[in-house]
């Protein structure tokens, strides 16, 4: 939204229309001239372009009226550059037609005073500005839309129906907005558009047929092929349905909280709407303020450019609305701030502030959080910035009602993780910084501290405490309390926390034993390398030095190289240790891996000493395994074959398992 200071220049002929066929035939002699002088410059087409305003809309698009002193005369090739970057720029509109507009103003009591009458001043300055073959007429609604100037009535009478304004009581928006369209029905072979002004909702429709209506109002704007030009004046306004209502009709939607930039505003739309071409320029949201606009066009053949210096005030992209938080308890919880904005949210930060005290700003919905407790009574101004990293683009103000609070004091017990009795006191004074709580026994400080909350160590000696709120040595609130059976509760139910907490512990390892002695109970069918099932139970002759040997253990590495060792009575120790009886050096082996036994008559029994896949692991001697006459164990990579003494090599033996 904007009110361009346009000191367009371009390149142009002076004068009036007479002036300018003048002009035009002077230039059109000169170039009949050229063609008989050699060294004579060509003159490019007689082009002309005038930048009649300039608007700047929340949604970052820049819409410039040009008007051409040929209304015929196409303009092409646009671009555009705004504060000296490039952006790109299209032809929105290219109406060399005369205007048929009707300007819909809301009467309702709403608008009783000073919008009522801005409304109408606004009015008729758009008015003043339309050319004398433009059309208009003027609806006033309230209970009911009214006729208060037709098409047939012209300048003047559009002008006395405006002034002739009166009040009435609810909105009858959707019914205006209907009757507006079935005017400008019949106005074929000319520009259509809507000037409409609105202060609040629609109160017609009904709450259970509302959603519909507007449903079918916003189709029908969208169907008719008629400009909308919507005005959201004031905070209460239907800025959703107004901005939509614009965006289907394909035209300017602005809010307006100011009654004296109103009437700029409608002047400017009036010039817009006598332009005989729009063009779109996308930008990112510009800050308020002036800003440099060039247009390079080819205009008739002709290259042209146009400038304007035009000021974006950005006034209504963000409104605010105060209500009370339902939550809080007692008024004393925070107040809200609702914040509706226009702007796209990508890469805009939005802030709020009560003079120089900053506030909470939350998201989604976007809303700013005001703590009563931190303001005095009364109403306090609050603004709300939306800006990029370097400048601010809109800002909105609005009176906060803070009420009235009472010093707040509260004192609880409670246990603290280590079993202790504390005491939490908690007090807020309203417009009062630096406030302390202080909890004192026997005229004596227990305990003092600057802020809002107080925890402190309870006193057993049952003597009651005096606690209070001061600022600066001044007693703001106070309360006597005696030290409660909370004490006694707490400490009780501390030492039963501890009491349930070790039986959990015995069950714990009650439950954990139980658990390891059946595991061991079971290690025998978790580790059979041969397959088969182990022999529980099976005892184990004695282990005293035998002068014969009772068989042969062969040993295979990967790469084939075999060793022998005899096993007697005593068992042989098998690991990567060096100390082992076997010795194999394989990472897969831990330092002792298991140990073997000759049983006789043709077995063998294998002790495991570390758990598959964990090297240098050493766990106790309880999982082993029986195996017969030439079968195989394998222990990490290297391959153990068991021999009896009285059997051959040649014996078949059988594949085992991994040790």
């Amino acid at each position: 939204m904007t009110q361009p200071t346009v000191s367009s220049h371009a390149v142009a002929l002076p004068g009036g229309h007479a002036s300018r066929r003048w002009w035009l035939a002077l230039l059109a002699t000169f170039a009949l001239a050229g063609t008989f002088l050699a060294d004579a410059p060509t003159v490019a087409g007689a082009g002309e372009i005038d930048i009649v305003s300039v608007d700047y809309q929340s949604d970052g698009r820049v819409t410039v009226a040009l008007r051409t002193a040929d209304p015929a005369t196409e303009v092409r090739n646009v671009r555009a550059v705004v504060d000296g970057v490039p952006y790109p720029a299209r032809i929105a509109n290219e109406a060399a037609l005369p205007v048929s507009v009707v300007i819909a103003i809301d009467a309702s009591a709403s608008m009783e005073g000073q919008p009522l009458e801005a409304a109408r001043q606004a009015a008729i300055g758009l008015v003043d500005r339309l050319a004398p073959e433009d059309r208009v007429a003027v609806i006033a609604f309230s209970d009911a839309p009214i006729l208060m100037s037709a098409f047939d009535d012209g300048a003047g009478g559009a002008i006395s129906g405006l002034q002739n304004l009166w009040l009435g009581g609810s909105t009858s928006l959707y019914a205006a907005i209907d009757d507006s369209l079935a005017l400008l029905a019949p106005e074929e072979g000319r520009t259509r558009a809507v000037v409409l002004l609105s202060d609040g909702q629609d109160t017609l429709a009904g709450a259970g047929g509302d959603g519909a209506r507007r449903s079918q109002v916003l189709d029908a704007i969208g169907d008719s092929g008629v400009q909308m030009h919507a005005f959201a004046f004031g905070a209460d306004a239907d800025h959703a349905f107004l901005s939509e209502a614009a965006n289907r009709g394909d035209g300017g939607f602005w809010s307006v909280t100011d009654a004296g930039a109103l009437e700029d505003l409608f002047s400017h739309l009036g010039a817009r709407l006598g332009a005989t071409t729009e063009v779109a320029i996308d930008v990112p949201p510009l800050a308020r303020g002036p800003h440099r606009l060039e247009l390079h066009a080819s205009v008739g053949g002709s290259t042209v450019e146009a400038g304007s210096d035009f000021e974006a005030r950005n006034e209504g992209f963000v409104w605010l609305a105060p209500r009370a938080d339902s939550a809080s308890e007692a008024g004393s919880g925070p107040i809200v701030l609702d914040v509706s904005t226009s702007l796209p949210a990508g890469g805009l930060v939005v802030t709020a502030h009560a003079g120089r005290t900053p506030l909470e700003v939350l998201s989604n919905p976007l809303r700013v959080l005001i703590d009563p407790w931190a303001f005095p009574a009364g109403v306090t101004p609050v603004t709300v910035e939306v800006s990029t990293l370097d400048a601010v683009i809109a800002e909105a103000s609005s009176d906060v009602t803070i009420p009235e609070l009472t010093p707040a004091l509260s004192f609880n017990v409670e246990a603290s993780e280590r079993g202790e009795v504390m005491g939490v006191l908690t007090g807020r004074a309203q417009g009062v910084a630096g406030t302390t709580l202080v909890a004192r026994q026997n005229g004596m400080i227990v305990a003092q501290e600057q802020g809002t909350e107080l925890r402190f160590a309870m006193p057993r000696n049952g003597v009651s405490l005096d606690l209070s709120l001061e600022s600066n040595g001044r007693v703001l609130r106070s309360v006597a309390h005696a030290l409660p059976q909370a004490t006694v509760v707490s400490e009780g139910r501390t030492w039963r926390t501890y009491a349930a907490i070790a039986v959990l512990l015995l069950a714990l390892i009650a439950g954990v034993s139980w658990w390891m002695l059946r595991r061991r109970r079971q290690t025998n069918e978790r580790w059979q390398p041969s397959g088969r099932t182990a022999l529980v139970g099976r005892q184990v002759p004695g282990t005293s030095e035998s002068l014969h040997p009772l068989g042969t253990v062969i040993v295979q590495s990967p790469e084939g190289e075999e060793r022998r060792y005899e096993l007697r009575r005593r068992p042989l120790s098998v690991g990567s240790s060096d100390e082992c009886d076997v010795s194999i050096r394989d990472e897969g082996v831990a330092a002792v891996h298991a140990r073997l036994y000759a049983l006789g008559d043709g077995e063998f029994r294998i002790h495991g000493i570390a758990p598959r896949g964990v090297p240098d692991r050493v766990t106790r001697n309880d999982e082993w395994v029986v195996v017969r006459h030439g079968e195989q164990v394998t222990i990490g990579r290297h391959l153990l074959t068991l021999y009896a003494l009285e059997e051959t090599r040649a014996t078949p033996y059988a594949t085992g398992g991994a040790a």
